[in-house]
C-alpha cells in the first residue's frame, strides 16, 4: 500500500509537468512593436486581458497612407499555455493604396476584420505572436481599386491580397 502512495505521487508530479503552464498574474498586461493590421501596419500594441481567456487590444502605427488605428476583442484558448491560439475581431483599417506621385488616388478603407494565431510565450513570459487577418472591405474600397487597376496610366504592384498577415514580440508589463 505504501508504494501505491509514492507511484501517484510520482505519477501526479509527471502530470503536472507535461502540462507545462506558465505563472504569471491574473490579467497580463502587454506592450509590443509588429507589422501587421492588429499594430496599426509597422506600430505598437497595447494588450490587457480582463479575464483568463478575454481581453481587448488597440494598435497605433504607420500604414503607409498615414496613421494606422485598431482595437478589437481578443480570446486566448490556453493563456497559460507556452504555446497560446489566439483568436480576434477588431475595428479599424482594412487596406490601404497608395500611389507614387498621384496622392488623389491614396485610399484607407476601415471596417470589420477577424483573425488568428499562436502566441509563444518566452521564459520570462514575452511573448511572439504570429496570425492571419481576414479583412472585410468596403465595397468602395473593392470598386477603387478596381478602378486604378484598369487605368493604363497607374501601375500597382499586383492582386489585393484577400488576407494579412501579423507578427511581433510583446512585452509583458
Amino acid at each position: 500500500m505504501k508504494y501505491f502512495f509514492i507511484k501517484l505521487l510520482l505519477l501526479t508530479s509527471l502530470f503536472g509537468n507535461c502540462q507545462a503552464s506558465l505563472d504569471y498574474e491574473e490579467k497580463p498586461i502587454y506592450v509590443g512593436l509588429g507589422l501587421g493590421m492588429d499594430f496599426g501596419g509597422i506600430g505598437g500594441k497595447l494588450e490587457l486581458m480582463l479575464l483568463d481567456y478575454v481581453g481587448f487590444f488597440g494598435g497605433v502605427g504607420y500604414n503607409f497612407n498615414g496613421v494606422g488605428i485598431n482595437t478589437g476583442i481578443l480570446f486566448k484558448a490556453l493563456p497559460k499555455k507556452k504555446v497560446t491560439p489566439y483568436f480576434f475581431g477588431m475595428y479599424g483599417y482594412t487596406g490601404v493604396v497608395v500611389i507614387q506621385n498621384a496622392s488623389e488616388y491614396n485610399l484607407t478603407d476601415y471596417g470589420v476584420s477577424l483573425g488568428g494565431g499562436i502566441e509563444i510565450k518566452t521564459r520570462n513570459l514575452n511573448a511572439w505572436q504570429i496570425g492571419l487577418i481576414l479583412p472585410f472591405r468596403s465595397q468602395m474600397f473593392e470598386n477603387h481599386y478596381q478602378e486604378l487597376k484598369d487605368n493604363p496610366d497607374i501601375s500597382l504592384p499586383g492582386e489585393l491580397s484577400p488576407i494579412g498577415f501579423s507578427i511581433g514580440f510583446k512585452i509583458m508589463m
